[in-house]
């Protein structure tokens, strides 16, 4: 599935045909560019694979998703050793642990307060 860019690409219509027909189980295997990290809400999906890596801990975070809704699942990326693969992987680990931390800060600070904390304090 290609998302719409210029002539290229595939039409909404037929976007939305691609997505029913494996909805529907007619497709087993669903491979999409970039298009299919966001807006695709298909709770059955239980593996997802991506055959490159991103920094931005956002486009991770929709990426991983894309899966387990339903029922467990699985978020495969395949890096390739001493590429700019690897460097986003542990830039983009680097991004998910600290925005745990914040959030684990945030939710220990309220529970452990009275009264609700302003966001602004914790940036």
């Amino acid at each position: 599935m290609i998302g719409k860019a210029g002539e290229a690409g595939l039409k909404q219509k037929k976007q939305i045909e691609t997505v029913r027909k494996f909805r529907d189980g007619e497709y087993q295997v669903l491979i999409a560019t970039r298009v299919g990290e966001e807006g695709l809400d298909i709770s059955e999906v239980n593996l997802v694979v991506f055959y490159d890596n991103v920094p931005s801990s956002i486009r991770y975070i929709q990426r991983k998703g894309r899966t387990g809704r339903k029922d467990s699942g699985k978020l495969i990326v395949l890096i390739a050793k001493d590429t700019i693969d690897e460097t986003y992987y542990w830039i983009g680990k680097r991004k998910i642990s600290a925005a745990q931390g914040i959030g684990d800060k945030i939710s220990k600070e309220l529970h452990l307060q009275e009264s609700p904390s302003v966001l602004d304090a914790y940036f």
